[in-house]
């Protein structure tokens, strides 16, 4: 069950706090066993309730290095939290007033900003890893030696902690103190810089601004061998640009070689295209058997037509039939060819990624409409099949019917 005096806290109730606390004072020490154990400092911490925190402070200031069943304590969740005047309160009544005798775990000289939980941070960590720049500047102007305590037990520092945790703003204002400079350097347990840890993440603009602003040695491998470079995520289409950014002549050779293989690929498909693109416009402007070319009443005719249709029209409309179905599977074969060649020599950049879409896009419109038209073609010619009243022998004569007949 939860203790009055946190139900107070959480509803605001300043009267009914302030009664408890007169009618019985070791109230105050009460812990929330529902709530990770925690004490009424940690509650007002994540309330952000000042007056509440500077009372506790004052009756029971022990409860300043309290912890919770994490191992955090009130600072740890000002930091996170973002608490910043209850943080300088915990802080300065601690500097003056806080014993530290009393607490087993922790060495006597250390200082309440250097408390870790279960997880080894300490408070700087946490305000790091939720990108509170006030918090930081309240560690770097009050607990500067805050800074050197590593995680454990990765021995990260807070520039890793803020590059894991994708923290633009807060590596950007650790990386400007001089007084970090030496840590900004320093590697974790395995030998990762924070490049290295940018890389593994992804974070390009993190690491653009690691290459671009610090001294940071691109090359630095750690303790498998392995520079920042590759870390990075070679199945991303921005690999080859990225990578360069990282240096390196293996890897800028590398990203050469991989643009010349894919030019001479795109080289090679397009001269195939142009091949196919070739030899069917010339079997479709040159019919089987070629055209007369004598200037008679059958110039301009297929050769194989006047002499294959008198003979036997039943099996030419069948091989007709075929070869129809036969064009459209090639023709769809072909148009998905230009497509597909299409994706693969159009660069897939970020910058140009609307080109390709465009150019698919009009590729499946035009092939789309094409196969729209051919069904509205077929649909055509089979209603004027079924129609019982036509008269095929007139059709023939106009022009309209499908099988001409030619006088030898």
């Amino acid at each position: 069950m939860t203790p009055p005096i946190f139900n107070a806290i959480r509803k605001n109730d300043e009267a009914t706090f302030n009664q408890l606390i007169q009618e019985k004072p070791s109230v105050i020490e009460e812990r929330d066993k529902e709530n990770n154990g925690e004490s009424v400092l940690h509650l007002v911490t994540k309330i952000g309730h000042q007056e509440f925190a500077k009372t506790i402070i004052g009756i029971c200031p022990s409860l300043v290095c309290s912890t919770d069943d994490n191992g955090n304590t009130p600072i740890h969740l000002a930091a996170t939290w973002g608490r910043k005047k209850i943080m300088v309160q915990m802080l300065e009544f601690g500097e003056k007033s806080t014993p530290l005798d009393d607490i087993s775990e922790v060495e006597n000289d250390l200082k309440l900003a250097e408390l870790v939980n279960n997880d080894g941070l300490t408070p700087l960590h946490c305000a790091a890893v939720s990108n509170s720049i006030k918090i930081l500047k309240v560690f770097s102007h009050k607990t500067p030696s805050s800074f050197d305590i590593l995680t454990q037990p990765h021995n990260e520092t807070v520039f890793h902690l803020a590059v894991r945790h994708k923290n633009l703003k807060a590596f950007k204002f650790m990386a400007q103190k001089v007084h970090l400079e030496k840590l900004l350097y320093k590697p974790d347990k395995y030998g990762n810089t924070v490049l290295h840890t940018a890389a593994s993440l992804g974070s390009t603009s993190l690491a653009e601004y690691i290459i671009n602003e610090t001294k940071i040695h691109t090359k630095a491998k750690n303790i498998q061998g392995l520079a920042a470079v590759d870390l990075l995520d070679r199945d991303d289409a921005n690999f080859p640009s990225i990578a360069l950014k990282f240096g390196g002549e293996s890897h800028k050779e590398e990203s050469v070689m991989h643009s010349e293989a894919l030019q001479n690929a795109r080289n090679t498909i397009t001269v195939v295209a142009i091949l196919i693109a070739s030899v069917t416009f010339a079997v479709g402007m040159n019919p089987p058997g070629g055209i007369y070319q004598e200037r008679t009443s059958s110039k301009g005719k297929s050769v194989a037509a006047k002499h294959i249709i008198p003979f036997k029209p039943k099996s030419l409309e069948n091989v007709l039939v075929i070869t129809h179905k036969m064009m459209s599977v090639s023709v769809a074969a072909l148009a998905t060819s230009y497509v597909a060649v299409g994706w693969i020599i159009l660069p897939h950049f970020e910058g140009t990624k609307w080109l390709l879409y465009t150019t698919l896009g009009i590729s499946i419109v035009m092939l789309g409409g094409m196969y729209v038209f051919l069904w509205f073609k077929l649909a055509k010619h089979i209603l004027r099949k079924i129609d019982t009243e036509r008269d095929p022998d007139e059709e023939a004569a106009t022009g309209k019917g499908y099988v001409m007949y030619w006088k030898s």
